[in-house]
């Protein structure tokens, strides 16, 4: 499971896919856990997302994650 920092910058989140689609080419069957941007923040950090939001909802993000094709189908919008 491919889970990384989450941020709301349009170049950042380009690096990011890019940088998820490299790491997911080089493991069998990846998933992808998406952590929110919450309320009204710029991006979300796992750290401190777990401080803030607790371990039960970040294992639920975790529990949930999409397969790459999922996640992959999802970049196109």
């Amino acid at each position: 499971i491919i889970v990384f920092d989450n941020e709301s910058n349009p170049k950042v989140q380009k690096e990011v896919i890019a940088a998820v689609k490299r790491v997911a080419g080089e493991i069998i069957d990846p998933k992808i856990a998406v952590l929110p941007i919450m309320n009204g923040e710029k991006k979300s950090e796992i750290d401190t997302f777990v401080l803030r939001y607790g371990a039960e909802l970040f294992h639920s993000i975790i529990d949930n994650a999409l397969t790459y094709e999922q996640w992959n189908v999802l970049q196109r919008f």
